[in-house]
């Protein structure tokens, strides 16, 4: 993968305090994930996976992926002239590995089986953690 982001963010409800964690992670090593920009690139595969701690912080351990269950992960894709391929692809099947969590990165490794034609997807990542909102899009700008 050749850019990786994390994004962190605290909730709190009725039950209590929980945090969700969003691993952005791109084959585009010019792709700007951190923060996120509305740019389009040709050929990107994008995974996101998605993990929700109802009751506390997120923490290191192997979570598997079941599709419409937490973990969620998505695969984007496109072309050669930015044209969607594979709009959300949703993992089917896999594990979501956690080796590390705190404030500054995050760590770990995944091997997700998607729904669709894209396969599976195996890799580690090291991403740091970024500040802020993600505003990922195909917005107007030019296919880069």
């Amino acid at each position: 993968m050749g850019s990786q982001a994390a994004y962190l963010a605290t909730f709190t409800g009725d039950g209590g305090s929980g945090q969700v964690l969003t691993l952005l992670l791109s084959n585009r090593a010019d792709e700007v994930l951190c923060p996120a920009s509305a740019d389009r690139f040709a050929n990107l595969q994008r995974i996101e996976v998605v993990l929700v701690s109802a009751s506390g912080p997120v923490t290191p351990g192997t979570y598997p992926i079941h599709l419409h269950a937490m973990p969620d992960a998505t695969l984007y894709a496109t072309d050669a002239s930015c044209n969607v391929t594979s709009p959300l692809d949703a993992g089917v099947s896999g594990t979501f590995t956690l080796s590390q969590v705190n404030a500054s990165s995050v760590s770990g490794s995944f091997d997700i089986t998607f729904d669709a034609t894209q396969g599976s997807f195996s890799a580690s990542f090291d991403a740091p953690v970024c500040n802020g909102m993600i505003q990922i899009g195909d917005g107007g700008a030019a296919c880069q």
